[in-house]
C-alpha cells in the first residue's frame, strides 16, 4: 500500500513539474517568437526607409541587411516558425529581395511557398530578379525599369508561354499587368 502511495505522489510530481515546464516552454516559445517578430519589423523598417532616398535603394544598408536577414532565418526553427503568419513571412522576402545576394535564398522561399507561408507570385518576383542577373531577361515579367520617366519591361525568356506561367504563380495575365502598370514592352522581347 505504501508503495502505491509513493508511486502515486511521485506520478502527481512528475505530472505537475511537466505542466509546469510546458507552460514555461510556451512562454519561453511565446517570447522568441515576439522578438522574432520585433525583429523582422524593425529589418523591414530600416530596408524601407532605405528606399525614401533619391534613387530608391541605398545599397549600403542592402548589404548589412543581408546579415540580419541571414541570422533570422537561422533562429526561425519549427516551433517559431508556426508562431509566424504569412505577413511576417512576405515582410522577410522584400526585405532579401532587396540585398544583393537574394539568390541565397531561392530555396528558402520555395520552401516558404510549399509550406503555404508564402504567395507563388512573391516566389516569381524572386526568380525573375535572380534571372535578369544572370541572363538579362525573365521568366514570369514581374520586372522593369524606369527609362526617360518610363516604365520599361525588362525582357521575357519566352513571350510565347507567359501567360500560363505568370497563371501558375497566381499573376494577373500579362496583357493586364502591363495596362496596369502602363508598362512598355522592350523592343528585345
Amino acid at each position: 500500500m505504501l508503495f502505491r502511495v509513493l508511486s502515486f505522489s511521485i506520478l502527481i510530481l512528475n505530472f505537475s513539474n511537466c505542466r509546469f515546464s510546458n507552460l514555461e516552454n510556451k512562454s519561453d516559445k511565446s517570447k522568441e517568437c515576439q522578438k522574432i517578430k520585433n525583429e523582422i519589423d524593425e529589418l523591414f523598417t530600416r530596408d524601407q526607409n532605405a528606399r525614401t532616398t533619391q534613387f530608391g535603394y541605398n545599397p549600403k544598408i542592402d548589404s548589412i541587411n543581408i546579415i540580419y536577414i541571414s541570422k533570422l532565418i537561422d533562429k526561425i526553427d519549427t516551433s517559431v516558425f508556426l508562431c509566424l503568419d504569412n505577413y511576417y513571412f512576405e515582410k522577410l522576402f522584400i526585405v532579401a529581395l532587396h540585398s544583393p545576394l537574394r539568390s541565397n535564398f531561392i530555396i528558402y522561399f520555395r520552401n516558404l511557398v510549399q509550406k503555404e507561408k508564402l504567395e507563388k507570385y512573391y516566389y516569381a518576383m524572386l526568380i525573375d530578379k535572380c534571372l535578369i542577373e544572370l541572363t538579362g531577361k525573365q521568366q514570369y515579367g514581374t520586372q522593369y525599369f524606369i527609362s526617360n520617366n518610363k516604365k520599361v519591361l525588362f525582357p521575357i525568356i519566352d513571350i510565347l508561354k507567359i501567360d500560363s506561367l505568370r497563371s501558375s504563380m497566381n499573376l494577373t495575365n500579362f496583357k493586364s499587368y502591363l495596362d496596369q502598370n502602363d508598362l512598355i514592352v522592350n523592343s528585345n522581347l
